[in-house]
C-alpha cells in the first residue's frame, strides 16, 4: 500500500530521471562531445495497424468532443436546477475533470504506437482515471436533479433534458474509458544505450 502511494506522489522530475539518463556523445564543437538525454526505459506499443489506431484515435475524439459539447449545453440551459449549489458544485468538478481528461486525449492524438512509458502513464491516467471519476459525477448530478425534480416540483421538459443530457454524458465518459482498454499494447526492451556503448566500445578499439 506505501509502494503505491509513493508511485502516485513521484514527481515529474524523478520520473524522468528513472526513464532517462544523460550520455556524453561525440560533437563537433569546441569541446568534442555534448550531453544528450537519452530513454532507456522499456517502450510501450499500442498493438495494432496504424490505420486501426488512427480510427480508434478518431472515435475518442469524437466521443470527447460531442460529451463537451452536450455538457456545456446543459450547464448553460436557464432553468433553477443549475442554480442548486450542489448540481452548481458537482458540475463545475465535472468540468475539470474532463479538461484534464481532454489534456490527455490530446496527448494520446500526438503519441505514435511506440512510445515513453511516462507518456503512457499520462495518457493511461486521463483516459482511464478521469473518465471514471466523470463519469460516476455526471450520474451523481443527475441523481441529484431527478431528487429536486422530485421534492419541488421542478418538473419540465428542460429540466429533464438536463437529467438526459448528464445520463448520456456519463455514458459516454465510460465509453471512452472502454474503447481506450481494448487496445491492445506490450512492452518492448529499449536497446538504445547497448548501441550506444557498443559503439563506443567499438571506436575505443579502434582506436
Amino acid at each position: 500500500m506505501e509502494e503505491k502511494k509513493i508511485k502516485v506522489t513521484k514527481s515529474f522530475r524523478t520520473r524522468f530521471n528513472e526513464n532517462y539518463v544523460a550520455t556524453i556523445i561525440p560533437a563537433d564543437n569546441k569541446r568534442g562531445y555534448k550531453v544528450e538525454y537519452v530513454y532507456y526505459a522499456p517502450w510501450y506499443i499500442w498493438k495494432i495497424s496504424e490505420e486501426i489506431f488512427q480510427k480508434q484515435k478518431r472515435i475518442l475524439l469524437g466521443m470527447e468532443i460531442g460529451s463537451l459539447i452536450l455538457f456545456l449545453a446543459i450547464v448553460l440551459l436557464r432553468i433553477s436546477l443549475n442554480s442548486n449549489k450542489i448540481v452548481y458544485g458537482i458540475t463545475a468538478l465535472n468540468l475539470c475533470v474532463q479538461i484534464l481528461e481532454i489534456a490527455a486525449l490530446i496527448d494520446f492524438m500526438i503519441a505514435r504506437r511506440k512510445t515513453t512509458k511516462i507518456q503512457y502513464e499520462n495518457i493511461n491516467r486521463g483516459l482511464i482515471a478521469f473518465t471514471t471519476i466523470r463519469s460516476v459525477l455526471s450520474s451523481f448530478a443527475a441523481l441529484i436533479c431527478i431528487l429536486l425534480i422530485a421534492n419541488k416540483n421542478m418538473l419540465s421538459v428542460k429540466s429533464m433534458g438536463m437529467v438526459l443530457g448528464l445520463l448520456i454524458c456519463s455514458y459516454l465518459a465510460w465509453e471512452i474509458k472502454r474503447t481506450y482498454q481494448q487496445i491492445p499494447f506490450i512492452t518492448e526492451e529499449n536497446d538504445t544505450l547497448k548501441k550506444i556503448y557498443g559503439a563506443e566500445s567499438k571506436s575505443s578499439k579502434v582506436q
